[in-house]
């Protein structure tokens, strides 16, 4: 039988991890990250093939995507106010440091999605829900 997941990094949330399934460790080539296999993220294999690195890039990418439709300017604005962009005054360097905090906010956010969905394979129901 063939292992139909895809194990993704619960540290950095690629899937650039090696892992031993007798041995139980884990290490990931994105990160660093060190650990045992049974910390990685299950993802369910996408039937048509794709790369499972490919596959969570596209995801985050899509991810961030929306987000940046619907927080994009509040985030702006937000990350201004608390004193997180560099240069107000630079549209040119708001706009990367805003993407950049779109990218890592959406990967966060990508990584916590996985985790919620492995809770609610393992055990039907989010364990902190009321």
């Amino acid at each position: 039988m063939t292992d139909k997941n895809i194990r993704i990094c619960p540290e950095c949330g690629k899937a650039t991890v090696d892992y031993t399934i007798f041995g139980g460790t884990a290490s990931c080539r994105g990160c660093g990250w060190r650990g045992k296999e049974t910390d990685l993220l299950l993802v369910p294999m996408n039937p048509n093939g794709t790369d499972p690195e490919q596959l969570m890039v596209r995801f985050t990418l899509e991810l961030r995507t929306l987000l940046a439709k619907v927080l994009g300017t509040p985030l702006v604005r937000f990350l201004a106010d608390w004193g997180f962009l560099t240069d107000r005054t630079n549209d040119a360097l708001v706009k990367k440091e805003a993407a950049m905090y779109l990218t890592n906010v959406a990967r966060a956010v990508a990584v916590s999605i996985i985790k919620t969905r492995e809770e609610i394979a393992t055990n039907g129901r989010n364990p902190d829900a009321s």
